[in-house]
């Protein structure tokens, strides 16, 4: 069994966005991560690229897994090919639980561990023309708690669906309300902050950091 208090972070999706900023925060904070990009390890889909991550987090000894990575789609159902609604369900849900359970596999054996689980209002309040993202998120959110309880008895593995609102970026600059959206350094801050806690004081459970 490895227990360790020193956190390791890798983080998935850190090309832009959150996944950027959680990866600042740690070099920030002197806190050794890894954030896998899609240029530089490959699409999240695929099984070989899964394999890659899980092969770092043992053999590295990551000790934190932060699945952020995601697509946001915004379409009308009617206009959604087959293609574009397999692509969001296999990328926003599928992979996320293939990838878990592999890290999770490592953890167990290892006899602790934390998986934080980036996931969105989207999931219980969708807005018009966001359906298949929703689903994706709603899957997401269901899948979170169900391993959450079954991994309860763990005490030292630790299992985190983050419920995110909109936050600011390229994706939301035409919105009126950009202003009071969340800034990806803070929410990124909140989050290292919640890692950074002792097992003793954390519960598997949601943790919301939202705006309007």
């Amino acid at each position: 069994m490895i227990m360790t208090d020193k956190h390791k972070i890798l983080i998935t999706g850190a090309s832009s966005g959150l996944g950027l900023s959680l990866v600042h925060q740690c070099i920030r904070r002197n806190i050794e991560s890894f954030g896998t990009t899609r240029d530089e390890i490959g699409d999240m889909n695929s099984s070989e690229t899964q394999e890659k991550i899980v092969h770092k987090i043992d053999i590295e000894n990551f000790n934190v897994l932060i699945c952020n990575a995601g697509i946001y789609s915004k379409s009308p159902i009617l206009s959604s090919s087959s293609e574009d609604i397999n692509r969001i369900i296999e990328t926003n849900l599928t992979s996320q639980i293939l990838l878990i359970k592999k890290a999770l596999n490592i953890f167990s054996s290892r006899g602790e561990g934390k998986i934080y689980i980036i996931g969105s209002t989207a999931a219980t309040s969708p807005s018009s023309q966001e359906s298949i993202y929703a689903a994706s998120k709603a899957g997401l959110l269901a899948f979170s708690r169900s391993v959450s309880e079954e991994f309860r008895k763990f005490k030292d593995i630790r299992i985190v669906y983050v419920e995110l609102g909109a936050l600011k970026s390229r994706i939301t600059l035409d919105r009126e309300n950009y202003d009071q959206l969340a800034d990806p350094d803070d929410v990124a801050n909140c989050i290292i902050d919640h890692i950074l806690q002792e097992y003793s004081s954390l519960n598997n459970a949601d943790l919301k950091i939202l705006r309007k």
